[in-house]
């Protein structure tokens, strides 16, 4: 087994830091949201939200993502991958810098920056290389980058990545998704858990 997995959204939890980072913004005023979705779906209604919410996306996954949270089980996985010697890789689309970053804060040095304080790269913890972490500026390159790795399952948020025609066909793939309910088209694999990814890989 070779198993590559996505970083945004899939190992990394935005919904807080984006609803948090939004209020010190001054972004919802008397709004009260309680998710990602809500809070873009807010945003968009409102003249130049837009960009709003690209300079929030910037702030989130650079200088603020301290304030992202580690999805509920991932570290498991990875242990699990570790015991069994199976070999895992993170493939994430992440630009260098954000839009309307002010502060030109490496986005993919904060990625390495997070990982490294979750204990991905520590030996006596997970003991990931960070050579296994691959950033793409493209979703293009990003599944050119799946496509050289001769993986045999992919874990990721967005079903139009693993939906995608330049998609290696014999790679397994399945959709993260913790707050959906039934399987979207092409007929995914739906894992709302990373529990259920384990399973889904393991059992």
């Amino acid at each position: 087994m070779r198993i590559g997995v996505d970083l945004d959204n899939t190992i990394i939890s935005y919904e807080a830091a984006f609803v948090s980072a939004a209020k010190d913004m001054g972004y919802l005023g008397s709004s009260r949201v309680s998710s990602r979705n809500e809070l873009k779906a807010h945003l968009l209604k409102q003249s130049g939200g837009e960009i709003s919410w690209q300079r929030l996306q910037g702030y989130v996954y650079g200088k603020g993502i301290g304030l992202a949270e580690l999805y509920s089980g991932a570290i498991d996985f990875f242990r699990l991958c570790r015991a069994r010697g199976v070999f895992v890789t993170i493939v994430s689309h992440k630009t260098l810098y954000g839009h309307f970053d002010d502060g030109g804060v490496n986005l993919r040095k904060s990625a390495l920056g997070w990982l490294e304080g979750k204990g991905f790269f520590a030996e006596a913890c997970l003991g990931l290389s960070p050579g296994s972490v691959y950033f793409e500026s493209t979703r293009a390159k990003k599944i050119s980058r799946i496509s050289s790795l001769d993986l045999t399952h992919f874990i990721d948020d967005l079903p139009e990545v693993l939906l995608d025609q330049a998609m290696p066909k014999e790679i397994e793939k399945l959709y993260f998704s913790p707050d959906r309910d039934g399987a979207p088209a092409g007929g995914l694999s739906v894992c709302k858990s990373w529990g259920d990814v384990s399973r889904r890989c393991f059992n």
